[in-house]
């Protein structure tokens, strides 16, 4: 099973857009990418489009881009066991 990541949004360009897909296990982490106004980026540490992509089209301010990262590397942190038991009766 391959699993896979989209980035988001689409690149416009005169010709339509594209939507990139890159697969999970070549994801690193999240971060803003500057100090007063900032974008969210995903930051690839592996695959053939190595770096840092936006998830966000515009840069902004606040806490909202250090909450996307944080909220994103927390899920990106090793899962906890599963308990596959069925529920008791």
């Amino acid at each position: 099973m391959i699993v896979t990541a989209t980035q988001s949004p689409f690149a416009r360009n005169i010709r339509g857009h594209s939507q990139v897909i890159h697969a999970l296990g070549d994801l690193g982490h999240a971060k803003k990418d500057r100090h007063d106004t900032a974008r969210s980026v995903l930051v690839f540490d592996k695959g053939m489009r190595q770096g840092e992509h936006p998830i966000t089209q515009h840069h902004v301010s606040g806490p909202a881009l250090k909450r996307i990262a944080d909220a994103i590397n927390a899920w990106l942190k090793a899962p906890a066991p599963v308990d596959s038991k069925p529920p008791k009766a």
